[in-house]
Parts: structure tokens; sequence; C-alpha cells
């Protein structure tokens, strides 16, 4: 995974503080990482490129290194791989971090780029700045959302939250619609078989 430019919660969450003055910052940075983590986990936008896998003859499992800082939620979606040895090229993924080739291992030595959706870690405190730049408002939404929604706070009003919910679900929807756009009729040739999340096949 490239190095990328980051951006603290608390830098990103001041907009949010201006609509919630009373609100203290650490609550609302609790609100706007669940809103973030939230809208990773519903869109699946995080694609990432992993550290790279050096497949060796005759070894067949291996550990997929997450990134610092951010977690994989998902199963691989596709393997970089020089396309002369995909043929026949099977393997499975199981959460949180094994990868095991069920197919014959290539003879010569194999640089395998694992692919995967990303989201944040419960305890994430910052997000990348190129994300930021495209749904920081987005994640606004989100986070005044859960905020007017807690009962006995001054910050709390059901009408205006429902209207957050409303902007910040049809904003997911729209990211979704999109990332099916961009997918359509693309080739992943080299595909997992099956899927293992937790020890369950799906």
């Amino acid at each position: 995974m490239a190095t990328s430019d980051t951006l603290a919660f608390s830098e990103l969450v001041q907009p949010t503080l201006l609509q919630v003055p009373q609100c203290p910052e650490a609550v609302a940075i609790v609100a706007l990482r669940q809103a973030i983590r939230d809208f990773y986990r519903d869109t699946g936008v995080w694609l990432e490129d992993l550290q790279p896998i050096m497949i060796l003859e005759d070894l067949k499992s291996y550990r997929v290194v997450e990134p610092r800082d951010w977690v994989i939620i998902e199963a691989l979606q596709e393997l970089r791989i020089d396309p002369d040895r995909m043929r026949g090229f099977n393997w499975v993924f199981e959460l949180p971090d094994t990868l095991t080739i069920t197919s014959e291992t290539p003879k010569d030595e194999t640089i395998l780029t694992p692919r995967a959706r990303l989201n944040l870690t419960f305890s994430g405190n910052k997000v990348l700045s190129m994300h930021a730049d495209r749904w920081a408002h987005v994640w606004e939404h989100g986070a005044l959302w859960y905020l007017r929604q807690q009962g006995g706070q001054p910050w709390y009003n059901l009408e205006d939250g429902e209207y957050h919910r409303n902007q910040f679900r049809m904003a997911i929807n729209q990211v979704k619609n999109q990332m099916q756009r961009d997918f359509t009729g693309r080739d992943l040739r080299a595909k997992p078989h099956p899927f293992i999340f937790g020890g369950r096949i799906r």
C-alpha cells in the first residue's frame, strides 16, 4: 500500500462541532469515527493493494500484512500476478490475515500483490486526506445523525437527526452505485475459490 497523507480526527471533527457547540470534542470524535466506519463498511469503496508476497514452490500458506491503523474487512477481491501464471491458480483467504494456495504453486518464484477492502480500526484516529477531500461532508452528516439521537443531551434533536440520516444514507447509496458502475464489465480474472470468513465458506 502506498504511503498517503492523513488527516487527524481532531481536525476533521471541527465542522461537526460548529453544528453542536455544546458537545465535547471527544464525544463528537466517537460519533465521527462510527460514521466513517459505517461509510467504508456499507460502500466498500476503500480498495488498496497490500504488501506484495513472494509465492514459493511447495509453500501453501502466507500471512497478509494489514496496513498500519487499518483493518481488512473483506476477503481479497483480486490478486495482481503475471497473467501467464494465473491459469489454474486458486486460493482461499481467511480473516484476519491468512492466504492459502489451494492449487499447485508455481515452480518459479512469483510475486503476488493482494488487494483488499479496508476500514478503520475501532481505535483509528485518522483518515486518508484524499478520502477526506471527497467525503468529509458525508461523514459529517453521519456524525450529526448519531449525535442528534443522544437523548438528554443539549444537542439532542430527532428532527435534525433524521435530516442528517437521510443525507448520510443517500450519499452512501450514491457511492455504492458509482462503485457498481465502475466495476461493470471489469475482468477480475484471478478470483479466490471460495472466500472464507472466520472459518465459514461463503
